[in-house]
């Protein structure tokens, strides 16, 4: 019967048309080249890699990692910097317990993934918000003479609204987190791909005695995978090793090891270089057929990179009610003020991801959006 009760949930789920900005195309994913690749690892990985392993996560894929960071990121590190993470939060998790002894407040975006802020409050730090613009965080709002504060920016692709952080503002603020001697955590979730202009160097580049670089593979591969990374300052890795092993955070060995030659053998590249294009083609047709329904009634912002887009309604206030009436009509869309601080400002605005959505599905979701908001 649970089983039986299972399956009928699915089905009712996929029934619905859901907007998730944080989820791939999970069919084009190579599975049968990647089900090859681990395979080969578990019969190929020697009898002590079938235990915990090391906190640090295998030598193999942190080589790996550091070559491949240099060349699609420009950051330069040694595999002994990367801590291999189950997952990008588990990053966020292990530096917020290294650094709250000693900066108990966080300068934060505002707008910021809730996800990280529910991490942060989980560990009682406190949050100092920065609003951001169109161009990322304000960094000529931080006080030049703020204490005890750590700072996290997402630079590259700044979620949810989607903006890049020009080089003038990450200057700033590198000076400033030199001047008040912190940290700044870089978040770096889709930067892979960007669709329009040069691949955007990493902060890391700027100062990486002070940038701790996080990263995924959870919207590059896929999210269950649970494989992450983060470059760190060589004085804090020894720390951040021991907490995540009296957390018990382990990352498989068997994943790390097929990730590591599914990278260097150019399948991760290819990869990527092929969903860029099909992502590129259902941006498209999302943003065609949102100005082809709502004409000048709404902005869109956010789209040179990612997997998602924000849309501004100038008319619309995005209740629990609309988005329950949205869901009804099976359609699922996602208010950019579930990830303010500040609360208010953006009830007009919702993100719509459209990587794991087909180009009908596309098509068919904004025709449900419009019937409930007509």
């Amino acid at each position: 019967e649970y089983n039986n009760k299972y399956i009928s949930d699915e089905k009712i789920d996929r029934d619905i048309i859901d907007f998730n900005s944080g989820v791939p195309d999970l069919e084009k994913f190579p599975r049968s080249f990647w089900s090859k690749f681990l395979r080969y690892s578990f019969l190929d990985m020697p009898e002590y890699l079938l235990d915990y392993g090391r906190p640090q996560g295998l030598f193999d894929l942190r080589l790996t990692l550091s070559n491949f960071l240099l060349k699609t990121k420009g950051i330069k590190c040694y595999p002994d910097q990367i801590i291999i993470l189950s997952g990008s939060s588990e990053g966020f998790l292990i530096i917020g317990k290294l650094l709250k002894p000693y900066y108990n407040n966080v300068i934060i975006e505002d707008l910021v993934y809730n996800g990280i802020q529910k991490i942060f409050k989980s560990l009682d730090i406190k949050f100092y918000p920065i609003p951001v613009d169109d161009k990322g965080i304000r960094s000529d709002l931080i006080p030049e003479n703020i204490k005890n504060h750590f700072i996290i920016v997402t630079p590259s692709h700044q979620f949810p609204t989607g903006s890049v952080l020009p080089i003038q503002r990450r200057v700033k603020l590198i000076k400033l987190a030199r001047n008040i001697n912190t940290y700044i955590i870089e978040n770096d979730y889709d930067s892979e791909f960007r669709y329009t202009g040069q691949q955007i160097s990493s902060l890391h580049l700027l100062d990486p005695e002070i940038v701790i670089h996080i990263g995924t593979f959870s919207e590059s591969l896929y999210p269950s995978l649970r494989l992450g990374y983060m470059v760190l300052p060589e004085s804090l890795v020894k720390d951040c090793c021991k907490i995540k092993e009296s957390c018990g955070l382990f990352t498989p060995s068997i994943y790390q090891l097929a990730l590591s030659n599914f990278i260097k053998e150019g399948y991760f590249e290819r990869h990527i270089n092929k969903m860029k294009k099909l992502y590129k083609g259902k941006r498209k047709i999302l943003i065609d057929k949102l100005k082809d329904e709502f004409k000048s009634s709404i902005k869109i912002s956010g789209d040179s990179i990612g997997l998602y887009i924000v849309v501004e309604f100038k008319n619309v206030i995005f209740t629990d009610q609309i988005l329950k009436k949205l869901l009804d009509n099976k359609v699922r869309v996602y208010r950019v003020e579930d990830h303010s601080i500040i609360k208010g400002k953006h009830n007009n605005k919702i993100i719509l991801g459209y990587g794991n959505l087909g180009t009908g599905e596309i098509e068919e979701g904004i025709k449900r959006i419009k019937e409930i908001l007509k």
